[in-house]
């Protein structure tokens, strides 16, 4: 499972947890070094199934460190890149004539300067 803020852990069992004033049933998940997170059934929308080829060989992420966040933040930079490019591509295909700022910038100043020298020929 993929925890939204804690990162990958293992699904264990589904627990009570009673407090003094309520009973919830949650998940309880595994992480590096056996630390559990007790995450409550109304919140399973920061669960996400985590797709891996062999599950014996996961990683575990600890719970504390930085890594979900930099793997977090890597795969968000490489979204958008991905996404950047698409839309780069898209317009290309579909707007073929439409010219980047910067091919305007240098058609407009060989026109300028072109001006400029006809004014001085003249």
């Amino acid at each position: 499972m993929v925890h939204r803020e804690y990162g990958i852990g293992k699904f264990n069992s589904l627990k009570k947890i009673s407090t003094k004033d309520m009973t919830f049933d949650c998940l309880e998940l595994i992480y590096k070094n056996n630390d559990k997170v007790h995450l409550p059934v109304e919140n399973i929308e920061l669960l996400s199934l985590y797709s891996h080829s062999n599950n014996d060989q996961i990683e575990l992420d600890k719970l504390g460190s930085a890594q979900w966040q930099v793997r977090k933040n890597k795969a968000s930079n490489n979204i958008k890149e991905i996404a950047a490019e698409l839309i780069k591509q898209e317009a290309k295909k579909n707007y073929p004539m439409l010219l980047s700022l910067k091919q305007i910038i240098d058609i407009m100043s060989l026109s300028l300067s072109l001006n400029l020298k006809k004014q001085k020929i003249s």
